[in-house]
């Protein structure tokens, strides 16, 4: 009780964040956090087994540390991911996206929009990105948000071939890599004179095997 009423905000934050500790009292200490902060996780919280009411308690928690640490499990029921992702804390909503399948599509269309990380590009591959907000990006004047959107496969044709002649060479490899293009085009698109085409479409994934030992072999390889 002395330490939960410390004037130190880390050991208030240590006793908060105690296995054993009474839940009302956890709810009672007072603990600043660093909102953009991505370490100081709860490891037991990792670990333990938690039911879907367990679950919803720690989402509402008033303590950052234990709302991000939830955010980072991959076995959260609906309504948790919900309150999570509409949580006040950006460091939350950020593992959010990098963590669950069933983020929303709005919360990582909107995270994406800022964040320039390397975990943008997962949110961008991920099922629930909305293909609006990636046509948006791929349309951005910043090279860096049409690098992370020219793969989704959900941009329409014209897009896709306005990034295929993109200034930036990456860009152009990537859009060459985006699943939607069609075969005949992506057959032209191994004669392209333009190596950042030419790499982007022989690393299309949805390049026939047959096509695939052909490139090898030309490359003698």
């Amino acid at each position: 009780m002395a330490l939960a009423h410390d004037p130190d905000n880390e050991v208030r934050a240590a006793v908060v964040a105690r296995l054993d500790l009474d839940p009302v009292l956890r709810e009672s200490v007072s603990v600043a956090y660093d909102d953009r902060s991505g370490g100081n996780a709860v490891e037991w919280l990792l670990d333990e087994e938690l039911s879907a009411s367990d679950q919803v308690a720690f989402a509402r928690s008033r303590h950052q540390v234990f709302r991000k640490t939830l955010a980072m499990r991959t076995d959260l029921c609906e309504e948790a991911v919900g309150i999570l992702a509409g949580d006040e804390s950006f460091a939350v909503r950020l593992f959010v996206c990098e963590r669950q399948p069933d983020a929303p599509g709005w919360l990582l269309a909107r995270v994406a929009a800022d964040w320039k990380s390397y975990s943008r590009w997962d949110m961008l591959a991920h099922k629930n990105f909305p293909a609006d907000a990636a046509t948006a990006l791929a349309r951005s004047d910043d090279p860096r948000d049409r690098v992370v959107a020219a793969a989704h496969p959900g941009l329409p044709w014209e897009t896709i071939e306005a990034l295929l002649a993109d200034d930036t060479d990456h860009v152009r490899t990537r859009a060459a890599t985006n699943p939607s293009v069609p075969s005949h085009r992506l057959m032209t698109l191994l004669t392209s004179d333009d190596p950042a085409v030419l790499a982007g479409a022989a690393a299309n994934r949805t390049l026939p095997v047959v096509t695939m030992y052909q490139v090898l072999d030309q490359a003698g390889l």
